[in-house]
């Protein structure tokens, strides 16, 4: 995985996932954007069908246009996305997102000034209409498929195993509870007010996630390196064939290959210790520095 280039020129002195002090300046960063994301949502979704409504009247083409256009594109943004941010990290993709955003915004306030003169002077710009309502049902599949799902992605990322499903259900929960909550702001405010203030989120989201959030993608790397550390197989490690028998009896068994034997040196950092079961059933606890030791023993002997 290689991350954007942005934070190439950042070094993170200690990354450890999990709720920490020095996670929480994150944190707060992609709850703040779940935040905008919802807002958006709702801001869009229910200021854009009522203007649509009032300017073409309640037509079963516009209900179904909504959701072939919208549904569309987040499918195929969200496909895309997993794609992307595994080759080029979590950010990019999640800037590209707020970008959609701010298309959206600029071809709902053209929507709006289209629907407004259809009202006015009924002059038959429907069609025009029905296109600029389409496309930016598109801009906001996009942007609600690539903003948000990144947005998933990192908060997992840097909660780690132990929180993944807390980072998504933290995610979507406070994503759809400020949609709920703009749901009442919505409705009192005008449909220029509303797709302004659209606009408005989307450059700011697009401020946060270029200058204060960071790739995520070190804390998936450092994830690996200590899953990859901690991890040993059984045909690794030699089991006793008794309860009473000795490593100095394993090894007379099992002679030693000296071009596979490495130095207690080159494993002095690796003190994971693995419990393991002989034949026996009994619980066998040896450290690799140790087990490596042994084996240059017996391997001298």
């Amino acid at each position: 995985m290689r991350p954007f280039a942005i934070d190439s020129d950042r070094d993170e002195p200690s990354i450890r996932q999990g709720f920490r002090r020095s996670n929480v300046v994150q944190l707060c960063c992609h709850i703040l954007v779940a935040v905008f994301i919802g807002i958006t949502l709702r801001l869009t979704t229910f200021t854009e069908a009522t203007t649509i409504s009032e300017a073409l009247g309640d037509q079963y083409q516009v209900k179904t246009s909504f959701l072939v256009s919208f549904g569309f594109t987040k499918a195929v943004s969200n496909v895309m996305v997993g794609r992307v941010s595994d080759v080029y990290g979590r950010k990019l993709p999640h800037i590209l997102g707020w970008i959609f955003g701010i298309l959206l915004g600029v071809m709902l306030i053209m929507m709006e000034n289209l629907a407004t003169q259809v009202k006015s002077n009924n002059s038959g710009h429907n069609y025009e209409l029905m296109v600029w309502y389409t496309l930016a049902n598109i801009s906001l599949g996009a942007q609600q498929g690539w903003t948000w799902t990144t947005n998933i992605f990192m908060m997992m990322d840097i909660l780690g195993p132990d929180h993944r499903a807390l980072a998504s259900s933290l995610s979507n929960s406070l994503g759809y509870l400020s949609a709920a909550c703009t749901t009442y702001a919505a409705a009192s405010l005008t449909a220029a007010t509303s797709f302004h203030l659209v606009l408005g989120l989307s450059v700011v989201g697009w401020v946060v996630a270029t200058w204060m959030v960071r790739d995520t993608s070190l804390f998936v790397t450092q994830e690996v390196q200590d899953s990859t550390m901690q991890t040993w197989t059984i045909s690794d490690t030699p089991t006793l064939s008794s309860p009473d028998e000795t490593w100095e009896d394993e090894c007379d068994r099992e002679p030693v290959d000296e071009s596979e034997l490495v130095t207690q040196d080159d494993h002095c950092e690796r003190r994971t210790r693995m419990p393991r079961r002989n034949k026996a059933g009994y619980d066998l606890v040896e450290t690799a520095s140790s087990r490596q030791r042994h084996a240059l023993t017996c391997a001298e002997g």
